[in-house]
């Protein structure tokens, strides 16, 4: 049996990727603990508003989106990926703003 350090961010954000396809529960749990270990953990942020988002967690997700965009201000892809989650939803003048 594997154990993982309970203290180790990456860890559980491996754990996370793991899980993601075959227990996307598990992996939410698993990428949320990365992110409260590390809340400026880039990829365990991108990697949960991913798994969120086809869970159906949209609003979980956009949280996450948001979170990347203030922690990359000076990345217009961030801004981008809030604006195409919001025209896959249909919200197309939440998209434009």
């Amino acid at each position: 049996m594997l154990t993982i350090d309970e203290r180790v961010s990456e860890a559980h954000y491996l754990l996370g990727l793991c899980l993601r396809t075959s227990k996307p529960a598990e992996a939410i749990r698993a990428l949320s603990r990365a992110i409260d270990l590390n809340p400026a953990f880039l990829a365990a942020r991108e990697e949960l508003a991913r798994t969120l988002a086809t869970t159906g967690r949209t609003r979980e997700a956009f949280d996450q989106l948001e979170a990347l965009a203030a922690l990359e201000p000076s990345h217009p892809e961030r801004a981008v990926a809030i604006g195409q989650a919001y025209a896959r939803l249909g919200r197309t003048d939440a998209a434009m703003a």
